[in-house]
């Protein structure tokens, strides 16, 4: 499981904020503390501290958007929840709303998650939803956390028609990703032979980036 969503990214490390329709105003060093808020979550040792951290990570991602939109940040309220929507054909950062909705807020957390490329994300989102208590995952909490099981679901499905990008440009950006995983794969089992650590990692890291191209 984690090996595949690794290898996923990985193929995925060509998308960018235009891919994904996200305001010019928005830079790399804007996604830093969310990025690093997610990354911190699997040294989390309680249910309570892992869903604290994601929570702070989407205030980062609402104060983000709020600079972007160039508008008073507000985190009182919590927005209605679309699940997976396309970045490419809903309206972003519209102007009227002093509260970023789901559909500006996901296409920013889908992006989090690629930067990030947290190496357990899978398994601790599910550690979250089995044993937080389902009455501590109301509100922001369960929205943040059905955000985040959407993000991972886009990114593991995404098509070229979901995105800023011609069909032919997604699948040759695609094909270059996967092979230059192949090759640092390749290279790991090399290095570990030549060192004597055998190469049973390296190549089940292989199989996961075959699965990633599926």
């Amino acid at each position: 499981m984690h090996r595949q969503l690794l290898a996923r990214l990985q193929t995925l490390s060509f998308l960018t904020p235009v891919h994904l329709d996200l305001p010019p105003a928005l830079t790399e060093a804007d996604f830093e503390a969310p990025v690093q808020l997610l990354r911190a979550v699997e040294a989390k040792r309680s249910p309570r501290d892992k869903v604290d951290c994601i929570v702070e990570m989407n205030r980062a991602v609402q104060e983000m958007i709020q600079r972007a939109k160039g508008e008073e940040v507000c985190l009182t309220l919590t927005p209605t929840l679309t699940l997976h929507p396309n970045p490419k054909t809903k309206r972003l950062f519209s102007s009227h709303q002093a509260q970023p909705s789901a559909d500006d807020i996901l296409p920013v957390l889908i992006y989090v998650v690629k930067l990030a490329a947290p190496p357990q994300l899978q398994s601790q989102l599910q550690f979250i939803q089995e044993f937080r208590h389902p009455d501590k995952l109301l509100s922001e909490a369960g929205y943040v956390l059905t955000c985040l099981l959407s993000a991972v679901h886009f990114l593991q499905t995404v098509r070229a028609d979901q995105l800023s990008i011609s069909r032919a440009d997604f699948e040759e950006r695609l094909r270059e990703s996967a092979q230059e995983v192949e090759g640092a794969g390749a290279a790991a089992y090399a290095a570990g032979l030549v060192l004597g650590g055998g190469g049973g990692g390296a190549a089940a890291e292989g199989e996961g980036y075959d699965d990633a191209l599926g």
